[in-house]
């Protein structure tokens, strides 16, 4: 339409629309998953985006915080 490829896919746009609850029981039980909390998924996420230079604003910030 505007001559530019667009950012996002039809298909994309779709399935971020709306609110979506996951159920975890499938893969609970079938493959033994166990989910983690949320706050150590958070944690450890930023620890590898400030090891690897991604967040380097942060990294004097969590130095000490953040295992190497």
């Amino acid at each position: 339409m505007f001559g530019t490829r667009p950012h996002f896919t039809r298909e994309a746009i779709y399935a971020l629309h709306g609110s979506r609850t996951i159920d975890g029981r499938r893969a609970a039980r079938e493959l033994s998953h166990r989910a983690r909390p949320f706050e150590d998924t958070l944690r450890d996420a930023v620890a590898w985006f400030v090891q690897s230079g991604r967040l380097p604003a942060l990294r004097a910030r969590f130095a000490e915080e953040v295992p190497t």
